[in-house]
């Protein structure tokens, strides 16, 4: 039986969505460029720790939540009610309640330039963040959208840049891209999820890199060794969906390092990732998000399997 997330890892009660990979809605055909086709800069927003795009879609105009812990696009049930039940999927809370899968079909997608058509959506209520930031969110743009493209995410600027790239993760056109990169760590691409082993208490963990997660995650079912380097600071409830809530813990890493560099001090949210694991079909014990985005320039090329940074 298919399944699909939904995880809240704000400690205001925002709720995120996450999909089956397999069964995710995802692009049809883009259409049209119109702000270069090789080499494009896109302006971001935020709303607390959430990443945000200007986007358009069947004539709507307004705010999409980057989340490249998402295969394709989700939208906002308070703004598209017309969806259909999908012939098979169903939602499952991290609490376990369950939630009837919904799609539905959409004409046109615009983002920075991009026109996409003839698209199935997913159709999620994403009410909770709307109330929690004040700001209209019209759904979540996903992997699927990105992947034609090596990444460069610069939160400190708020800036996207997208450089088309080939099969082989080679650059379509010269790259404008001057940045000096200091990091160099593999990722795989897997079900359109990215994610990347990363070895923490002399432990490999596999987490995912999720621009759509406003906190860094890691299971509280890792090995005792990994969460010995975990010092616990605190402890709250969080929503999750249908009003569900569940305690987590809040802490910081200690052991953190990407390719010898070390990340000091990196703040973590610890709960049961069961449910993700189902969702996505892949083992991940983890998740990269906002706390870890933060600390540079991140540079994503999923083709060639190599995630960059330069540190601030």
């Amino acid at each position: 039986m298919s399944h699909y997330l939904i995880i809240i890892l704000v400690s205001v009660l925002a709720q995120l969505g996450h999909f089956d990979a397999k069964e995710a809605a995802l692009p049809g055909a883009m259409v049209e460029e119109k702000t270069g086709a090789n080499n494009i800069v896109i302006p971001l927003k935020r709303a607390g720790n959430l990443i945000l795009i200007d986007g358009k879609i069947d004539g709507q105009t307004g705010s999409f939540i980057l989340d490249t812990g998402a295969p394709g696009l989700v939208l906002n049930a308070t703004y598209f009610r017309e969806s259909k039940p999908a012939a098979k999927g169903q939602g499952q809370g991290i609490t376990g309640s369950r939630m009837k899968r919904r799609t539905k079909h959409i004409n046109q997608f615009s983002f920075a330039g991009l026109v996409f058509e003839n698209l199935k959506a997913d159709v999620l209520n994403l009410g909770h963040i709307e109330n929690v930031r004040n700001i209209k969110i019209l759904g979540l743009i996903g992997t699927a959208f990105i992947r034609d493209y090596e990444v460069v995410l610069d939160i400190s600027q708020k800036s996207m840049r997208m450089y088309r790239i080939d099969k082989k993760g080679n650059y379509m056109a010269p790259c404008p891209d001057k940045t000096k990169y200091s990091v160099h760590h593999e990722i795989d691409f897997i079900n359109n999820v990215i994610v990347t082993k990363i070895p923490v208490g002399g432990k490999n963990v596999r987490f995912c890199i999720d621009t759509g997660a406003e906190h860094n995650v890691l299971d509280f079912n890792n090995h005792r060794n990994v969460m010995k380097t975990i010092s616990i600071t605190s402890r709250r409830k969080l929503q999750g969906a249908n009003s569900e809530r569940i305690e987590v813990l809040y802490g910081v890493m200690n052991d953190f390092a990407l390719a010898g560099q070390a990340f000091p001090r990196m703040q973590v949210v610890l709960l049961d990732m069961t449910s993700m694991r189902a969702a996505y079909d892949i083992f991940i014990k983890g998740m990269l998000g906002f706390d870890f985005f933060k600390q540079g320039v991140v540079r994503i090329n999923t083709r060639k399997g190599i995630m960059s940074m330069a540190l601030n």
